[in-house]
């Protein structure tokens, strides 16, 4: 059984940015919400790299995410 998970989405906090950035750049790569689940992870844990890590856009394009 998998445990539960509580993420802070109200605006500002830095999930919420992290997730509305993740929106924005695929909109501008022409992805769409129903698109290819991997894709839509990767950018996501990319996103939460730069914001609550303070990983550089390079750095954080470099890094691998499993």
């Amino acid at each position: 059984m998998s445990e539960k998970v509580s993420i802070d989405l109200q605006e500002n906090s830095p999930y919420r940015v992290a997730f509305d950035l993740a929106s924005r750049i695929a909109q501008g790569e022409g992805k769409s919400t129903s698109g290819d689940r991997k894709y839509w992870l990767d950018l996501y844990e990319r996103c939460r790299q730069v914001v609550l890590k303070g990983h550089t856009a390079v750095s954080a394009l470099k890094q691998s995410v499993e």
